[in-house]
C-alpha cells in the first residue's frame, strides 16, 4: 500500500475503534520531505521512520510510538503529540512551535535548535535530552521532567517552568527572562552567566547551582534555597531574598543593591566585596558572615551588628556575640578565653599585637569584661 492508502486504513481503523480497516505500520520507512499535513495517525506505529523535513503541520500523533525516528527538520506547529513515545528521537532543528507536547516521553532526545515557542510540555519527561539553542519562549514546562539536561544559550524566556526538575541540568547563558520558576528544582543546576532578570524563584531549590554571573535584577528569590550556591560576581539588583537560605553560599562581589534580606539566613556565607547599599539586612542571620572590602552604606543592619573600619584589621560585630577579625571569626566569650599560644596559633605575633585592641573594640560595642590573667600579668610586667 501507498502512504495515501495507508491513512485511509487507519482512518477506518480509528472510527471502527480498531473493529475495520487498519492500524497504520510506518515503522522504519522512509517518509522523508513528505506532506502529511492534517493527517490523523494518532496510535499509530512510527518507529525509526525517516520524518527528514516532511511537513507533519496540525497532525495528530496522540498516542503514536516515534521511538527512535528521525524528525530532523521536520514542519510541526500545532501537531497534537499527547503521550506520544518519542525516546531516542532526532528532533534536530525541528519547528514545534505551539505543538501539544503534554505527558510525552522524550528521554534522551535530540531537540538542539528545535523550536519549541508557545509549545506545550506539561508534565512531559525530557530527562537527559539534548536541548541546546533551543526556542522554548512561552512554552508551558509545568512539571515537566527536565533533569540532567542541555539547555545551554536556549529560550526560556517568559516560559512556564513551574514545579519543573531541573536538577543537575545545563542552563548556562540561557535565557529565562521573566521565566516562572515557581518552586523549581534546580539542585546542582549550571546557571552560569544565564539571564533570569524578573524571574519568579520563590520557594525553587537551588542548593549547590552555579550562578556564577547571572543577572537577577528584581528576581523574586522569596523562601528559595540556596545553600552552599556559587552566585558570585552575580547581578541581584533590587532582588527579593526575603527569608531565603543562602548559609554557606559564595556572594563574593555580588551587586546586591537595594536588595531584600529581611529574615535572609547568610551564615557562614562569603560576601567579600559585594555592594550591599541601601540593601535590607534587618532579621538576617549574619552569623560568620564574611563581610570584608562590602559597600553597607545606607544599609539596614540586625540589631547589635556593627562594622569597624580603619584598624589594622576588618572587624565586624554580628548579633552583639560574633566578632570576626580579618578572617577569623569567634564569639565574644571564645575571644576573651584564648590564651598566649592560642592567639599566636591563630594569627601569628601580629594578631597578638593587635589582640588588646580587639578586647577594647568588643567591650566597648558589647558588655564589658575583664582581660584574661595573662594578658594582666604580661602588662604589669610591662
Amino acid at each position: 500500500m501507498n502512504i495515501n492508502e495507508i491513512l485511509e486504513q487507519h482512518q477506518i481503523w480509528l472510527e471502527t475503534s480498531g473493529k475495520e480497516g487498519i492500524r497504520a505500520n510506518l515503522h522504519g520507512i522512509d517518509l522523508s520531505h513528505a506532506n502529511l499535513r492534517n493527517a490523523d495517525l494518532s496510535g499509530a506505529d512510527l518507529r525509526n521512520t525517516n520524518l527528514l523535513n516532511t511537513n507533519l503541520r496540525n497532525v495528530n500523533l496522540r498516542d503514536a510510538n516515534l521511538n527512535g525516528a528521525n524528525l530532523w527538520g521536520a514542519y510541526l506547529p500545532y501537531a497534537n503529540l499527547r503521550r506520544a513515545d518519542l525516546r531516542d528521537t532526532n528532533l534536530n532543528g525541528a519547528n514545534l512551535s505551539g505543538t501539544n507536547l503534554c505527558n510525552i516521553n522524550l528521554s534522551n532526545a535530540n531537540l538542539c535548535g528545535a523550536d519549541l515557542s508557545y509549545a506545550n510540555l506539561r508534565c512531559s519527561d525530557l530527562n537527559g535530552a539534548n536541548m541546546r539553542h533551543v526556542d522554548l519562549h512561552e512554552a508551558n514546562l509545568f512539571s515537566a521532567n527536565l533533569n540532567s539536561v542541555n539547555l545551554c544559550g536556549s529560550i526560556l524566556q517568559v516560559a512556564n517552568l513551574r514545579n519543573a526538575d531541573l536538577c543537575n541540568a545545563n542552563l548556562s547563558e540561557t535565557n529565562l527572562f521573566s521565566a516562572n520558576l515557581l518552586n523549581a528544582k534546580l539542585r546542582g543546576t549550571n546557571l552560569c552567566d544565564a539571564d533570569l532578570r524578573e524571574t519568579n524563584l520563590s520557594g525553587a531549590n537551588l542548593c549547590e547551582a552555579n550562578l556564577r554571573g547571572v543577572n537577577l535584577c528584581s528576581s523574586d528569590l522569596r523562601g528559595a534555597n540556596l545553600r552552599n550556591a556559587d552566585l558570585s560576581g552575580a547581578n541581584l539588583n533590587n532582588v527579593n531574598l526575603c527569608c531565603a537560605n543562602l548559609s554557606r553560599a559564595n556572594l563574593s562581589n555580588v551587586d546586591l543593591y537595594f536588595a531584600n534580606l529581611n529574615g535572609t539566613d547568610l551564615s557562614y556565607a562569603n560576601l567579600r566585596g559585594a555592594n550591599l547599599r541601601s540593601a535590607d539586612l534587618s532579621n538576617t542571620d549574619l552569623h560568620d558572615v564574611d563581610l570584608r572590602d562590602t559597600d553597607l552604606w545606607d544599609a539596614d543592619l540586625p540589631l547589635s551588628t556593627f562594622i569597624i573600619k580603619g584598624e589594622k584589621y576588618f572587624i565586624s560585630i554580628v548579633n552583639g556575640d560574633c566578632v570576626r577579625a580579618g578572617s577569623w571569626s569567634y564569639t565574644v566569650n571564645q575571644w576573651r578565653q584564648f590564651n598566649q599560644q592560642t592567639i599566636e596559633e591563630i594569627g601569628g605575633k601580629k594578631l597578638l599585637k593587635f589582640y588588646p585592641r580587639l578586647l577594647d573594640i568588643i567591650d566597648f560595642y558589647c558588655e564589658k569584661a575583664g582581660r584574661p590573667e595573662w594578658l594582666q600579668e604580661q602588662n604589669n610586667d610591662e
